[in-house]
């Protein structure tokens, strides 16, 4: 399956559905119900196959983000560098989409 990524990108700017969009991801039982409240958006359908790309590369990210951490805490800087390199192609997946939702990555 093939996916238009600046396509996902373009629709999920339309009408405020990129807010819907990154409040399903801070509550991740509610996305049902956000996108059903925007059933009658003609792009409801787009956003919610770019949401679940996103959680997709997301849950790929993770593991190999964790393995970067352990190599850097562990002062092992070869190993830092190919877990970096492992890391990394993931986040160039969803970098531009996740920085839609700049707002939400607040700690």
């Amino acid at each position: 399956m093939t996916i238009n990524r600046r396509r996902i990108l373009q629709i999920a700017a339309v009408g405020g559905l990129g807010t819907v969009a990154a409040s399903s991801l801070i509550r991740p039982g509610s996305s049902k119900q956000l996108i059903a409240a925007a059933g009658r958006d003609p792009y409801a359908a787009e956003v919610d196959q770019g949401l679940r790309y996103f959680r997709q590369q997301a849950q790929v990210q993770l593991p190999l983000v964790e393995d970067l951490v352990k190599a850097i805490r562990s002062g092992n800087l070869e190993n830092a560098k190919d877990a970096y390199v492992k890391a990394r192609p993931p986040y160039e997946q969803i970098e531009t989409y996740a920085a839609s939702f700049e707002d939400t990555d607040r700690d």
